[in-house]
């Protein structure tokens, strides 16, 4: 036992640890935090539509629809979550401006989730979604970062405001997110 542990410890702990402190599994790992409050609440309604006591059933037989929608409204938006999540903490640990990183990663989903007839499936909103999610996000944000540490980037005059000119310095990033996710897909 105490080999084991000795193994344990020299072995796999700094392995461990260097798999923890990773910053695309710790951008997943808070970034899903995010989908805790939908999965949490989408569940309280799950359940409560479903007790299978023929007096609940009958009880809540006229608040069945409302409680079906509060579980698809929750549960149906995992993925744009997890999206909006995880892309903020990415860009936060390679120290960009987040907020726009979350746009990006949210526009290159949102054009992941196009059907043949050009509108938007949402049926990608939820969990069969969430694979698609995570890579769409490493994507965009990974972009963006390569835009802002290549200095490809329009840069405003100092007295523009900082809202402002930070938009242009993702302009580009835009450009080539929506032209590279959409020629990326077969129309």
């Amino acid at each position: 036992m105490d080999k084991f542990m000795e193994m344990l410890q020299t072995k796999i702990m700094p392995l461990m640890e260097k798999l923890g402190s990773n910053k695309y599994l710790v951008a997943i790992r808070n970034g899903l935090v995010l989908t805790l409050p939908a999965v949490i609440a989408g569940s309280v309604f799950l359940i409560l539509a479903n007790i299978p006591i023929p007096a609940w059933e009958h009880l809540i037989k006229p608040y069945l629809k409302i409680m079906n929608a509060a579980v698809n409204g929750s549960f149906g938006l995992i993925s744009l979550l997890a999206v909006i999540g995880i892309s903020y903490q990415l860009g936060k640990a390679l120290k960009i401006d987040a907020i726009l990183g979350v746009g990006l990663s949210v526009m290159a989903f949102m054009i992941t989730s196009f059907n043949s007839k050009l509108t938007i499936n949402t049926d990608n909103f939820s969990s069969s979604g969430l694979f698609t999610a995570i890579i769409t996000t490493f994507v965009s944000v990974l972009i963006y970062h390569w835009f802002i540490k290549k200095n490809l980037v329009i840069k405003l005059p100092k007295g523009v405001s900082s809202a402002i000119s930070n938009s242009f310095v993702a302009l580009f990033c835009s450009l080539s997110t929506i032209l590279g996710y959409s020629r990326s897909f077969e129309y």
